[in-house]
């Protein structure tokens, strides 16, 4: 058997299966307890605290959810130039004097 005829049976042994979803997510409808936070706060964060966990605890999950999601701080204070440099026109360049931009 040569490659060509290697590869041809191959394909003609592999059998592709189509998956069709005909469903959404249902809602949770659980218990809403401290592991259920901790593990949606593992999820969406990077760990828990226990005052995140008590605060999320006292909200629906619906609500927990719509926080964590659609509750997205403001920075209102300004960046730092982490190294950049100006130089005597005003241009702004990183330590590599590569002009920014």
């Amino acid at each position: 058997m040569d490659r060509r005829e290697f590869f041809t049976r191959a394909r003609k042994k592999s059998i592709r299966v189509e998956r069709r979803i005909s469903s959404g997510l249902n809602p949770y409808s659980g218990v809403w307890t401290s592991n259920e936070v901790a593990h949606l706060l593992k999820r969406t964060m990077f760990g828990a605290k226990k005052a995140d966990i008590d605060y999320f605890l006292s909200l629906s999950p619906g609500a927990a959810v719509d926080e964590l999601l659609n509750n997205i701080p403001v920075v209102s204070t300004p960046l730092r130039d982490y190294g950049l440099i100006e130089d005597d026109n005003g241009i702004f360049h990183d330590d590599l004097g590569v002009p920014q931009g």
